[in-house]
């Protein structure tokens, strides 16, 4: 409880800073809807000329898509301290974390904050709704379970890319754009069913960086096309997450101060 405390007192700190620039927080605001109502209507073009994609319908997709930027903007949102990590190795800034008598995993979530992501939140919820309300699904509790699952361990599927790849700063000083590939990259793709694409991609974004297992495979099971025990994949990035946290601590323990 102590640890939540000290967490959601950094996020009012943020949250009465931003305030401060009303102004520039609304227009950041609506500037962030830009992109996924772009990437939305590219999916809305698509259906609008094929009609549909494989045995995919529209409102299928759409629930594909909004689970996916949900994920995405909960993790940016709470997760900026580590995409942008390598500014607090560079600036030195890591090494006052490193002497505070807290988890450093916690502090680094606490230093910073992407609080106009919120827009992103609010659309990517609107169009969740409207998707499961359109998608053919019979819903039951246990779906309603699985849904909040996909959303739940998408974020923490992402946060677990940016942990794992925040590691690679203590040898770079600098980000790597590799790991674009792996975050918005990775947003992107998994925006629709894996099923779309080839095969080896199919089973490395399931079993190696588990973006699947977040959307793709219970995505099967709501629809019908899947047995129940598919729902219970979202589980799977507990130890996903637990594997980055891990690699991040071994970077910590090489970690040398860029002074």
């Amino acid at each position: 409880m102590q640890v939540l405390r000290l967490y959601f007192r950094h996020v009012a700190i943020h949250v009465r800073a931003a305030m401060e620039y009303r102004a520039s927080f609304a227009l950041m605001l609506v500037i962030q809807v830009l992109t996924p109502l772009s990437a939305l209507a590219g999916v809305y073009f698509l259906f609008q000329n094929f009609g549909a994609l494989q045995d995919w319908t529209l409102p299928q997709i759409l629930l594909c898509f909004a689970v996916t930027y949900l994920s995405f903007a909960l993790a940016e949102c709470f997760g900026r301290g580590f995409d942008t990590f390598s500014r607090l190795i560079r600036q030195g800034s890591f090494d006052r974390l490193m002497v505070q008598p807290r988890n450093l995993i916690l502090l680094t979530f606490c230093s910073d904050f992407a609080l106009n992501r919120v827009s992103k939140i609010g659309l990517a919820l609107c169009l969740l709704v409207y998707a499961a309300l359109h998608a053919g699904i019979r819903w039951t509790a246990y779906k309603l379970l699985v849904l909040v699952l996909m959303a739940l361990s998408g974020t923490l599927v992402f946060l677990g890319v940016w942990i794992a790849f925040a590691a690679l700063c203590f040898v770079t000083i600098e980000g790597l754009e590799v790991v674009n590939i792996f975050t918005d990259g990775g947003r992107e793709l998994s925006s629709y069913p894996l099923d779309i694409y080839l095969k080896p991609v199919c089973r490395f974004f399931t079993l190696v960086i588990p973006f699947g297992v977040m959307n793709y495979l219970p995505l099967r099971f709501l629809v019908g096309k899947a047995p129940a025990i598919y729902g219970l994949s979202p589980l799977y990035a507990l130890p996903f997450l637990a594997a980055c946290v891990g690699v991040f601590y071994l970077g910590v323990r090489h970690y040398r101060s860029a002074g």
